[in-house]
Parts: structure tokens; sequence; C-alpha cells
């Protein structure tokens, strides 16, 4: 996504076309691969412009938009798009009702226990069998397991965080993954917004597939503050979900792809990644103790 104000004005020119009176307002701040701007209707409405210039990520927002719908109307706390389409130069974008909220920065086990509450909503939605995040784990701990490790350790992982996800991964061939699951595909606390205790939108849902739910829960565990009482809650859900050999695999994929895409995205910084890669190996260690 981008912030770019040029941009936004432009996209937002084209949705006047189908949708008059929206006018830009400043962008939202935070997150690693969304932006997103601040739009007011000359009403009074309030909603959320996004918009993105990467064809890969503008092919994945036009296609989201139908199980996007679908989940809505089966009742899944995602703001609904009013309008979503490309431009004339290539931008997708999505407009989208603001969702009042606020997101959290530590899950203690209250937390916890909301956000379980709206993954295990996701169970049996099935929003896009083409789309298929059961597939995605399964490559990466089949046929791309050593590059996932490769590109892993050229971003920072030592050998510990290598080891025990070889152990997390170890049998998951064995067993049938689930596939008929809604996947939000990137389920972190920054993506979802709080209100009164209770989850009341769950955003940043353009990568949204069918697979296992468990996959969600993997990204939950990723988070760096989660309480224990909650880690714990995390795992004996996602362990609940399918068996606990998917619930282990999935944090495999899911802790060496965020070593490998922080890495990328925010370049070389040795302390700090130091101490984050500490923190994912004593998150995996934990995980693996809980699931034996």
């Amino acid at each position: 996504m981008t912030t770019d104000r040029s941009l936004a004005e432009q996209v937002l020119h084209e949705v006047h076309g189908r949708a008059p009176g929206w006018r830009l307002g400043s962008p939202f701040r935070g997150g690693l691969q969304s932006g997103a701007w601040s739009v007011r209707h000359d009403d009074g409405r309030t909603a959320v412009l996004k918009l993105t210039a990467d064809a890969g990520w503008a092919r994945r927002v036009t296609a989201a938009a139908g199980p996007v719908a679908a989940v809505r109307r089966a009742g899944y706390p995602t703001p609904a798009w009013s309008e979503v389409g490309t431009t004339t130069t290539g931008t997708a974008y999505v407009l989208q009702e603001f969702c009042p909220g606020r997101t959290i920065e530590l899950v203690d086990e209250r937390t916890a226990a909301a956000i379980v509450d709206v993954v295990e909503s996701q169970a049996g939605l099935d929003p896009d069998p083409g789309r298929s995040w059961t597939d995605f784990a399964l490559e990466q701990l089949g046929d791309g397991w050593e590059r996932l490790r490769s590109s892993a350790r050229e971003q920072g992982a030592d050998r510990r965080l290598l080891e025990v996800c070889e152990r997390l991964a170890d049998g998951a061939g064995s067993v049938a993954w689930p596939r008929t699951d809604m996947v939000h595909g990137d389920l972190r606390p920054a993506n979802l917004l709080f209100q009164d205790g209770v989850v009341r939108g769950v955003v940043d849902i353009e990568a949204i597939g069918s697979g296992t739910r468990v996959f969600d829960f993997a990204t939950l565990l990723s988070h760096a503050r989660i309480t224990p009482a909650a880690v714990e809650r995390i795992v004996t859900a996602g362990a609940r979900a399918a068996e606990a050999v998917v619930l282990r695999a999935c944090v495999a994929v899911v802790l060496l792809d965020l070593v490998r895409f922080t890495g990328e995205r925010l370049g070389p910084t040795p302390r700090d990644r130091g101490s984050e890669i500490r923190a994912l190996t004593e998150r995996a260690e934990t995980i693996e103790r809980l699931t034996p």
C-alpha cells in the first residue's frame, strides 16, 4: 500500500465518477506492508481509502472483494468494501467503511479470548478455495523448506531458532490438513480493532483465503507482546482446531517467514535483530513444550 498523497488524490478523483462527495484526509500510520487514508464524505460519513500500485498486490486486492463480501454475510466482523477497483494507471483501491476501535500492543488472557472467538468464527467459511493457505504452508514445509530456512538464515536466524523450527515442522505431512476454514493471512494485533473488550473490526484482510484457521493462530503467536497465559490459551485453541502437528508446523513457517520478511523489509539492524531472534526462539520453544 502507499501513503503518496498525489496518488491518493488521483485515485479518489476516479472514485468520484461512481461515488462522488469524498474528500481526502490524512494517512493512517503503522504497519509494515499497508497504508491507508482517512476520507470524509460531504454528508459527514467517514471511510478508509486503501490503495496500491504494486501489480501483484493489486490483483490480490481486487480478487478479495468477493470473499470479503461472503464472510461479512456470514457475520465476520470486517468492514464493508463499498468500492473496489483498478484505476486507468493500474492502481488498485478499496474504499471501506470506517470501523471504530483501537489496536492493542499487549495480548493478555482476556484479549486472547476475544481473538480466539473471532478465529473460531472462521471455521468452515471457505471463502476462496482457489487461494489456499493450506497449500501455501505445505509447499513451504515441502519443496520450499530449504529455501525458507536459507532465507531466514540470511536475515539473522541462528542455529537455535532453525533447530526448534525444524522440530516443530517434523511430521507435518503425516496428517490431513483442514482446507475449508477462512484464513485471514496476516492476523496480528495491529489488524484487530477492539472496543469494550470485544473485537469490533478485523482489517487488512486482502490476503483472505481458505485453508486451516490454525495458520491465523500461528500468526498471532508470532506477536512479541503476549502474556504466558495468553500464549497458552491461543496454543490450546490452535491445537484444538486441528491436530497439534498442524499448529506446530504452521508456527515454524510463520516464524521463519517473519524473520525473512522483516529482514528484507527493514534492512540490517544487528542489535534489534538479535533480540527479536531470541524472542521468537523462546516463543517457539514454549509452543514446542505446550504441544508435546
